[in-house]
């Protein structure tokens, strides 16, 4: 099993959530990527147990941050979020 960090970075904003994921690769982080709420909603579904960290941004045009964050929260109550 690795101990290298999970994260799921979501943002709509593609060249931020790149940048974002690239930066987190570079530091040896294993980093999901998601463009929307429903799509990170999926790969929480599948990887939850795996997943340490949710990155997201407040706005969205599906699903708030702060909605997403509870949904995370109601999964996985340790997962930790950054919003």
């Amino acid at each position: 099993m690795s101990n290298k960090a999970k994260i799921l970075v979501v943002d709509d904003e593609e060249d931020i959530l790149h940048a974002i994921a690239d930066a987190l690769e570079k530091e040896g982080i294993v980093a999901y990527r998601a463009v929307n709420g429903r799509q990170a909603l999926e790969i929480l579904k599948r990887q939850i147990k795996n997943i340490n960290i949710l990155i997201t941004d407040i706005r969205r045009p599906d699903i708030s941050g702060v909605e997403l964050l509870l949904m995370a929260k109601e999964m996985n109550p340790d997962i930790k979020v950054i919003v």
